[in-house]
């Protein structure tokens, strides 16, 4: 074909062969994949710098997307496999995910159905998801849903692997997740903090002295005493203690969440081998653990309750049942809310500023718990045992925390004197 022979646009422009001008404006490419499969791609621009109906447009231009398919096929990128949404290739990432327990599949899938089946996000095409889409997503759960960085975090774990996967199978050439978290600024996980002792103290002075609440004074020691996650302590059952050793033995846990059609308990292993522990426990603790069997039997509360396999569970409701997770925030909530009522109440008639205590979970309880223990100087390798922390790291946090309120404490007795 001569040069006046050559295939021209509406301008007069020459095209490259597979390339095309259409009457209704728009440029084609047409191309044969390493399958040996032909498909078209279409843009209103040839050039990046071409306008669009006499106005400047984003759009990719066809030269830039030719780039883009040629640099995929010479590395042999599959650019069509790509064209699937991400709700597809999700369900593609959890086929392979066959020996997932249960509860982790239960908790993906309720997680995914929750917030990004019916998002934009999750009906994108994967080769069109950018990192900026992936930021942006995170930013609306904070803004709409009020999530924490920590729980975008449980988002994150799900989406980067469902990415990779598509990456490992040369569907996209990047995982558009790498780097998000870092990357990412929402409204910033809470740092952990535990009660000081003086909190602490009148924490448990006020359950002790109050009708309503001093039936769970057992259980606050027993988490303060013990640092056991909430899971392992509504879990534990009285075949787990063992009075003539002063040991408490914490093999599995006890989560409350959607199985199938119905939220219910299940018993379950902790995570790691080192969740699995032995701890021994103090004279003072026997005392409460006591306190404990007698306030089941004066309310008759049977011990014949079963979670597979497991029974006579230790802190239960007056049915007999393990206490739910959120009864137990619950719980503790009702437990701070009222003494801060009563204490400012009571500082307003002494005319003095009131002494309150924050808001606390079942978390809080136990890294107050832990912090009590470093304070005591407990060492660090001992301390992640008693923690069943699998990674020395987390131990280490609540160390140098300690550790720096400890200088500031020294400090602040050097200016005294």
């Amino acid at each position: 074909m001569s040069g006046n022979d050559k295939r021209r646009d509406n301008k007069g422009r020459v095209l490259r062969a597979g390339e095309s001008w259409r009457t209704d404006g728009r440029y084609m490419f047409r191309y044969t994949d390493n399958e040996g499969k032909r498909h078209s791609i279409y843009s209103r621009k040839l050039f990046s710098t071409d306008r669009v109906d006499g106005k400047s447009s984003n759009e990719p231009s066809l030269r830039e997307l030719e780039e883009i398919v040629q640099k995929d096929l010479k590395d042999n990128i599959n650019t069509n496999g790509g064209k699937m949404t991400l709700n597809e290739q999700f369900l593609t990432y959890m086929r392979t995910k066959t020996r997932l327990a249960l509860a982790t599949r239960n908790n993906y899938m309720g997680i995914w159905e929750k917030h990004i089946k019916d998002s934009k996000l999750g009906q994108m095409k994967i080769n069109d998801i950018k990192k900026s889409h992936i930021l942006q997503f995170y930013s609306s759960l904070v803004e709409e849903c009020g999530m924490s960085d920590g729980t975008i975090q449980l988002y994150q774990n799900i989406l980067y692997p469902c990415f990779e996967l598509a990456v490992d199978d040369d569907m996209i050439r990047k995982n558009p997740c790498k780097g998000c978290m870092k990357d990412f600024k929402g409204n910033g996980s809470k740092a952990k903090e535990a009660l000081t002792i003086e909190q602490q103290e009148r924490m448990l002075a006020y359950v002790a002295d109050s009708k309503t609440y001093n039936i769970y004074l057992p259980m606050l020691k027993f988490m303060l005493l013990t640092a056991c996650r909430c899971g392992e302590t509504i879990g534990l059952t009285w075949e787990d203690i063992d009075f003539d050793k002063m040991e408490v033995s914490i093999n599995h846990q006890l989560i409350y969440k959607k199985v199938g059609d119905r939220i219910c308990f299940y018993a379950k292993q902790p995570k790691t081998r080192k969740g699995i522990r032995v701890l021994p426990f103090t004279e003072e603790l026997a005392e409460y653990l006591v306190l404990q069997k007698e306030y089941q039997g004066i309310l008759g509360i049977k011990d014949d309750y079963e979670i597979d396999g497991y029974s006579g569970f230790v802190f239960t409701t007056r049915k007999g049942k393990p206490m739910q997770p959120n009864c137990l925030n619950r719980v503790l909530a009702n437990i701070i809310r009222t003494y801060n009522n009563e204490e400012i109440e009571k500082a307003g008639k002494q005319k003095r500023e009131p002494v309150l205590i924050p808001q606390i979970s079942a978390h809080t309880l136990r890294h107050t718990a832990c912090t009590r223990m470093a304070e005591k100087g407990i060492d660090v390798k001992t301390l992640q045992y008693i923690m069943g922390h699998s990674s020395i790291s987390v131990t280490m946090d609540i160390y140098n925390h300690v550790d720096k309120r400890r200088v500031i404490n020294e400090i602040k007795k050097m200016e005294d004197m």
